[in-house]
């Protein structure tokens, strides 16, 4: 290693730099691309240097394979992190976050029961467009969210990710989700599974458990190069989307040579609700590092409001463990200085927050997939608060459950159990040479009993666009009504 280090001084601009790496290699091991799962403890490997922009050269050296996402063909794995490949979800502007953090303090407010006010509205009297503030008992209520997958291909790429074709694909997403949501993702053997080979102990499972989950409402397929190549989101979107913003889309294509991305919620419905997923990175996909479905698990925390974990650096809201109730646990955010790749074990960037690593294990940072398992107590907080103000519909969203498949949707009384060793996906970690999953007859759309949203007719009181017929809800003298 002394060795080492004197051939990588000479690529180091300043001393300082070079006490950096130094400081990093202190920190624990990282992971090399493409599925090598080996532990590191001995062995030195640059990339730490070229991730933390250290390196005097080109991001990418000689050698280096270049590394494919979709239809996208990068220089290097290197390259493809560099450019935020991960995830297109975009950070929040300075103008966003302040309306978010007002949304997030008043909904909390209320629930202190400091807020006497209208629980639909925010302190600026806006309609958000879900059921407001406590109007979901948490205690006593299980979510089930109606999720509806979009699988796009060209006629010969990516249709085998059609639920026609290999309905495994999207039923072990549903259930990868629902572990991970459910506070359940650490029953599985994952590769970094002990506390011993951690960078902190993991969290409880009823610590962790949003109480929010998902069921499989209907697919479709659709043979279309342009949409598969991401090339016409909207007009996508607009073709495709089924519901409003208490539906979860899911349009699975290339994403634009990104793993995926979605959006935050916003107090108006909108046609780019949803997420977009990189069709490799479902379970068993050919997206090796990123083929156990947690990019899914991802882009839906951005779907429920939750922001990445090295957004805005150290000053950032990290995991928002600073949000927790009380319990048995550091109640301190912790954060990323910048974004982690692979699974780089002990790092710690940041040293005015809990003093805890870097959250890698979060599921809102850039690890790999064997890397994370794990929504922290102060996320479910933040994630509620999202569901409650943006997303639920009333005497709608209550009436979901999950099938006694593990993945449909189906109508009934609520289920308070959490996922159980029968909702396990039948392809879990560590990735290895993608299986071949036989084709089936399976319906493209799996029979559900759910209910039909109605919608209303001109001048009837409404929350969001999708109430109405003509899906137009405006504000009529103060009150929102259906528009023509």
């Amino acid at each position: 290693q002394t060795e080492t280090m004197r051939v990588l001084s000479r690529n180091f601009t300043t001393p300082a730099a070079l006490l950096l790496l130094m400081a990093n290699l202190a920190y624990g091991h990282d992971r090399h691309h493409h599925g090598d799962h080996r532990h590191h403890h001995d062995e030195f490997e640059s990339n730490d240097t070229r991730r933390l922009g250290l390196f005097d050269g080109p991001v990418c050296q000689d050698g280096d394979p270049t590394y494919t996402v979709g239809h996208v063909t990068y220089q290097c794995v290197f390259d493809f992190e560099e450019r935020g490949g991960n995830c297109r979800s975009p950070d929040r502007t300075t103008d966003e976050k302040i309306v978010d953090d007002e949304d997030f303090e008043f909904w909390k407010e209320v629930k202190k029961g400091k807020k006497g006010k209208s629980r639909k509205l925010t302190r600026t009297g806006r309609n958000l467009g879900g059921c407001g503030v406590d109007c979901v008992d948490w205690d006593r209520t299980i979510i089930t969210v109606p999720t509806v997958f979009h699988v796009i291909h060209d006629g010969k790429d990516g249709e085998k990710y059609a639920y026609a074709e290999n309905p495994r694909y999207i039923e072990d997403q549903i259930k990868v989700m629902n572990l991970a949501f459910r506070g359940k993702e650490g029953m599985f053997p994952k590769y970094y599974r002990n506390d011993s080979e951690r960078s902190y102990p993991g969290y409880k499972e009823e610590d962790s458990d949003t109480r929010i989950q998902f069921c499989l409402q209907e697919t479709t397929q659709t043979n279309n190069r342009r949409y598969y190549d991401d090339d016409m989101e909207k007009e996508m979107k607009q073709d495709l989307r089924v519901g409003g913003m208490e539906t979860l889309n899911v349009y699975v294509n290339t994403a634009g040579g990104y793993l995926g991305y979605a959006y935050f919620p916003e107090s108006k419905d909108s046609v780019f609700d949803g997420v977009t997923l990189l069709n490799d990175s479902l379970p068993g996909g050919n997206a090796n590092s990123f083929n156990e479905g947690d990019t899914m698990t991802h882009e839906v925390g951005h779907w429920l409001n939750l922001d990445h974990t090295h957004f805005n650096g150290c000053k950032g809201p990290g995991d928002y463990m600073n949000e927790a109730p009380p319990g048995d646990y550091v109640r301190q955010k912790t954060n990323e200085d910048r974004a982690s790749f692979g699974c780089p074990i002990g790092r710690d960037n940041c040293n005015r927050d809990s003093g805890q690593p870097n959250p890698i294990h979060n599921f809102m940072s850039y690890v790999d997939d064997n890397c994370m398992d794990e929504f922290s107590p102060g996320q479910v907080v933040k994630i509620r608060a999202a569901w409650e103000l943006y997303r639920h519909k009333e005497n709608y969203s209550e009436q979901f459950t999950i099938a006694n498949d593990g993945f449909s949707c189906a109508i009934g009384p609520e289920s308070t159990a959490a996922p159980t060793e029968s909702s396990q996906p039948s392809v879990r970690s560590p990735p290895t040479k993608s299986p071949t999953i036989p084709p089936t007859n399976a319906p493209t759309r799996p029979p559900t009993n759910a209910p039909v949203l109605q919608c209303k007719a001109k001048g009837a009181i409404c929350t969001v666009n999708s109430d109405c017929c003509k899906n137009q809800c405006k504000n009529k003298k103060g009150v929102l009504k259906c528009a023509k």
